[in-house]
């Protein structure tokens, strides 16, 4: 049980002067129901899950009873093997506690004028107990480098096949610098554009269990994983435009005949770009190098600067600077230390109003989707066992342009 989930909160608004308010304010999360599923499953587990032990307990022509309550398993019998804890599965730590956040922010917004908003905003949260899993535990403790030492003896429960098992360890940060300058409808034309200059840091999983990713080669020592988090986009510009061509009744450009106003009237033109940060990824290898029986978590030894100056969908990073860890030792490239191509996309529609009276009209629209059909790379391949695939992209971070006409009927 949790006897700390006091959630308190405080917040501030002070308007120094008419056109200026300053805010702030923090509050203590707890988050009680994210993975609810996965973790009922862990709770329940299925560990040991071993054939029963069966006896003969009568002789099969006088029937005659073979065993006692004394000796049961006397006689023809059928026992588990000595290890039988042999299944990697999921499983929870029944000391784990639920997710905590501390959320905080502070900011200053000025009016401009009648019709446009400036706002600064600082926003931040230090997050603790979070959800460690989707990686091997009960492998075996690192041994000195270069030591070919027992796996099995160096398990902390030897007898037991190391599995998945959550826990509530890992800690994270997020620090951003939020801008946002908004101008409501002046002369046909409103926009939204919003920057945020930010930092998120986290330990060895990313997501809920590790779903979005795990990267964790020692899990009794998670310190040495604590990185950028896999979601980190460190610049997030986002521009959203609304403009009302001034063309029609009592507008800049006025038009009093009815048939040449629906005609030349009532058009709207509409965007949304969107800018972020490549995707952070790491170099992985295949394999149990380190010797802990924790296969397939271990990262590649960076050799060289794996950066290039032209990168391309066949050689996206410098995949010379990238090796195999030596034998017996974890590899020495850090956690998420590499990125994916920038994302670009433009929405854009186009729409146009005919009146028919005053409470009906038409309404026609022409939406495109990722409007300039940018192609943004995916992540390309991370795996140095692999070299037919790796560094190479095969895949793409958007999607094709998608074009769509409506009609719309409003009464």
């Amino acid at each position: 049980n949790n006897y700390d989930n006091w959630q308190p909160r405080v917040g501030f608004a002070y308007t120094p002067e008419t056109n200026t308010v300053v805010r702030g304010a923090f509050g203590i999360f707890f988050d009680v129901w994210s993975g609810m599923r996965q973790t009922v499953q862990g709770i329940g587990g299925d560990w040991p899950s071993v054939t029963q032990p069966s006896a003969q307990n009568q002789d099969p022509v006088t029937a005659i009873p073979t065993v006692d309550m004394a000796n049961p398993l006397s006689g023809t019998t059928s026992l588990p093997a000595a290890t039988p804890f042999t299944q990697s599965t999921y499983y929870r730590d029944p000391k784990a506690q639920n997710p905590m956040s501390y959320q905080y922010n502070f900011g200053i917004q000025q009016q401009l004028n009648s019709h446009t908003i400036l706002a600064i905003d600082y926003v931040g949260s230090k997050n603790t107990r979070l959800p460690i899993g989707g990686g091997l535990y009960n492998v075996a403790a690192y041994a000195a480098p270069g030591t070919a030492a027992d796996v099995i003896s160096r398990r902390p429960y030897p007898n037991i096949t190391p599995t998945r098992y959550d826990r509530s360890i890992g800690w994270g940060n997020y620090n951003g610098l939020e801008t946002r300058l908004q101008q409501t409808e002046f002369h046909g034309l409103q926009y939204i554009i919003s920057y945020t200059w930010s930092k998120t840091m986290d330990t060895s999983c990313d997501g809920l269990f590790g779903v979005e990713g795990c990267s964790m080669p020692n899990p009794y020592d998670i310190r040495h994983d604590y990185s950028v988090a896999g979601y980190d986009l460190p610049n997030n510009l986002s521009v959203s435009t609304t403009y009302n061509l001034p063309i029609g009744r009592g507008r800049l450009i006025n038009i009093n005949n009815s048939i040449l106003r629906r005609v030349v009237g009532g058009w709207q033109v509409n965007g949304i770009y969107a800018m972020t940060s490549g995707q952070p990824f790491s170099i992985t290898v295949t394999g149990d190098f380190a010797n802990t029986g924790n296969t397939n978590q271990d990262r590649g030894d960076r050799i060289g600067d794996p950066y290039l100056a032209n990168r391309t969908r066949q050689k996206w990073f410098n995949t010379a600077a990238y090796t195999t860890p030596t034998l017996y030792t974890y590899g020495n490239s850090g956690r998420n230390e590499l990125r994916g191509q920038v994302y670009h996309n433009l929405d854009a529609s186009v729409f146009k109003r005919v009146e028919i009276d005053d409470k009906r009209r038409l309404e026609f629209r022409l939406e495109a989707f990722n409007a300039l059909n940018h192609l943004v790379l995916g992540t390309p391949g991370t795996n140095v066992s692999t070299p037919a695939s790796f560094g190479i992209v095969s895949s793409s971070r958007s999607s094709a342009r998608q074009v769509q006409v409506a009609v719309k009927f409003v009464y």
